[in-house]
């Protein structure tokens, strides 16, 4: 089937590869449309850790804090914002997140301290 204008469905984007494939099937390079994301590590008032990702982190402290983030920060009340790192893309961020959650609780403190 030869279509000369491909609709909607004929055209792949695969932002990661920055290549868009078209019903053709010639491919040309794309700019890929890239969000900073973060790594967050929020202290709650019993002095627990948590650790999340988000676009936006102090938009997202403030939801958690105004109840409407992880059950998590609800059960152990109010939280601050001790550490932020960047990740260039959500799979990095979530990649980095799971690490970072496998660290011990000193590890993590030396990572707010700055001393890793």
């Amino acid at each position: 089937m030869v279509c000369d204008q491909p609709s909607n469905r004929d055209v792949t984007i695969v932002y990661e590869m920055q290549i868009v494939t078209e019903a053709n099937g010639l491919e040309r390079s794309r700019e890929a449309k890239e969000e900073v994301w973060y790594i967050y590590i929020l202290r709650c008032k019993d002095d627990s850790l948590y650790m999340g990702i988000s676009t936006d982190p102090r938009v997202r402290l403030r939801e958690h804090n105004a109840g409407r983030g992880a059950e998590w920060v609800r059960d152990h009340d109010a939280a601050k914002l001790v550490y932020v790192e960047s990740a260039m893309s959500y799979l990095l961020a979530r990649n980095r997140e799971s690490q970072l959650k496998k660290w011990s609780r000193i590890k993590k403190e030396r990572l707010i301290a700055g001393t890793i």
